[in-house]
């Protein structure tokens, strides 16, 4: 494995995601959220269609791959990838009786680590092939995104990229669900529009579901908080259920990994200062609901505050500061993804760009906004410039970030 990522490094390409150090499902939506804001700002619309992949591991083409890496690794690394791949075969046992072993001609070995590596490479060059300048990908879920202002030509500009787009995934081996892609076109009008992907007509949609979170045509968050409370909802009757099995302790911890855990998914995207106040008055009562549950509190008697101090959990304002802080820290300082360091470093940190009255989406709405992260990191101004650098050894980092925030804070966000 080690020798595949040396000699592979860089190939698996900039807009994926999946699989690699420093980037997860939330860099990738942040991306997103980036590009159509930054569109949006400019007074332009973004047409964005996803593409939907059916057993995509499975599907995998030992020939197509070799064809891909030929040239770029050395022969050896290429014999040891194709032994790896070839010669694998299946057994299905029921209750003692055993089928004949069936050949598998294709796909890449899943649960292994060296699986996961090889279909990125194995899918690598498609944005280059494409042509389009803003592609974000997670795995197999993969996003494209048109901007421009001529509905006309964006529309006319989106059906040639996703036919070229469908084309190269059959050539690739894929087989594209083009009836479960969907389209939304970002605007700040609502616009409705038919748009061909592949061979299949799809109406647009006012929302579209982005590795788990609803990016809404506004780009505005009810859809997705709606959606996160629902589920908590339905969690809260079992908590209810299994809190006398558990000491205090035992049920703060289940309650952190299995209801928290969504409730605060990829909250630095969605949840932000500019929240509607109904929403945020809708998060802060689910978070106390769980809370109260682990002191039998049915009757809301205890205060927040008491509820704070007493089971040292943070707010949900602490948490997404926290997460938002975090999160900067983790991609300045690691500089990874490249493409999203670099416009941080020109959102976030530089004063050239400032908020304009009349934009439709302005800094101080958006997580990636100079103004927005100065509001949420206020109280961090005690942090030097070198917090930034990453030269730094990354636990001073880490700990001077959480000493800092948690002279605010008081108490360690979800402490287990």
């Amino acid at each position: 494995m080690q020798r595949l990522q040396e000699e592979t490094s860089g190939m698996e390409g900039s807009w994926q995601h999946g699989f690699r150090k420093g980037h997860s499902t939330e860099t990738a939506a942040i991306e997103l959220q980036s590009i159509i804001a930054e569109a949006l700002d400019k007074g332009e619309h973004a047409i964005v269609y996803s593409i939907d992949l059916s057993a995509a591991f499975d599907l995998l083409r030992i020939d197509v791959l070799e064809e891909e890496l030929r040239g770029k690794i050395s022969s050896g690394l290429s014999h040891i990838i194709r032994d790896f791949l070839t010669d694998r075969c299946a057994i299905v046992e029921i209750n003692g009786v055993r089928s004949q072993k069936t050949l598998i001609p294709l796909g890449c070995v899943q649960g292994s680590t060296l699986g996961p590596r090889l279909f990125t490479l194995y899918c690598g060059g498609l944005k280059n092939k494409l042509g389009v300048q803003h592609f974000v990908c997670y795995a197999d879920d993969s996003y494209v995104i048109i901007t421009g202002t001529n509905l006309n030509e964006t529309l006319s500009q989106t059906e040639l990229i996703s036919k070229k787009h469908v084309e190269l995934l059959h050539n690739l081996g894929m087989k594209v669900n083009t009836d479960k892609s969907e389209v939304v076109i970002f605007n700040k009008t609502p616009i409705r529009a038919e748009v061909t992907i592949g061979t299949s007509k799809i109406m647009s949609k006012s929302d579209m579901r982005v590795l788990g979170i609803i990016f809404d045509e506004h780009l505005k968050w009810e859809t997705q908080i709606r959606s996160i409370l629902s589920k908590c909802r339905s969690k809260l009757s079992v908590l209810r259920r299994i809190k006398k099995r558990f000491t205090t302790d035992q049920f703060l911890k289940i309650v952190t990994s299995q209801y928290y855990s969504n409730l605060y998914y990829c909250s630095s995207v969605w949840l932000s200062t500019e929240t509607r106040w109904i929403l945020k008055r809708m998060i802060n009562s689910a978070h106390y609901k769980a809370l109260r549950i682990s002191i039998n509190d049915f009757k809301n008697r205890t205060s927040r505050d008491t509820l704070n101090n007493k089971l040292k959990r943070a707010t949900p304002s602490e948490w997404s500061n926290y997460t938002t802080a975090s999160l900067v820290i983790k991609i300045m300082r690691d500089k990874m993804p490249e493409h999203i360091h670099s416009k941080l470093s020109e959102t976030i940190f530089s004063t050239r760009r400032k908020p304009q009255v009349g934009k439709f989406y302005n800094n101080a709405r958006g997580k990636i906004g100079k103004q927005s992260i100065q509001n949420r990191l206020q109280h961090m101004d005690r942090l030097t410039e070198n917090w930034l650098h990453s030269d730094w050894n990354n636990d001073r980092i880490r700990t001077t970030l959480k000493k800092t925030f948690f002279q605010y804070a008081k108490w360690l966000p979800f402490k287990k």
